[in-house]
């Protein structure tokens, strides 16, 4: 990055840890997109599984941005209300801005 510009266009990497501004493919914040992906790690190890996966990699691309609009409930389902679900519900906001560790 170079004049703090995080701006990408691209989104090369493992499609599970896709942020949903990815799949769609506008320009996003790469520190952004990488806050996501922390979500997705942390998720990862607490459950053992991924929060958005589909059967196909076109399903899993699918599935990013419409479930992410619904994560609170999806994760509330799987975690009980405390730091570790508030930390992964912050990384999780599909308006990119919005997320945790995005702005400096």
């Amino acid at each position: 990055m170079k004049d703090d510009d995080d701006q990408l266009r691209r989104s090369p990497g493992t499609p599970v840890f896709t942020a949903p501004e990815c799949c769609l493919g506008i320009t996003y914040s790469g520190r952004s997109a990488d806050t996501w992906a922390v979500g997705v790690t942390l998720y990862c190890m607490i459950l053992g599984q991924y929060p958005f996966l589909g059967d196909t990699l076109q399903d899993t691309y699918d599935k990013v941005p419409l479930l992410s609009r619904s994560t609170d409930l999806f994760i509330e389902r799987h975690l009980s209300r405390n730091n570790l679900n508030n930390a992964i519900s912050s990384c999780f906001i599909f308006y990119q801005h919005r997320r945790l560790f995005t702005t400096r």
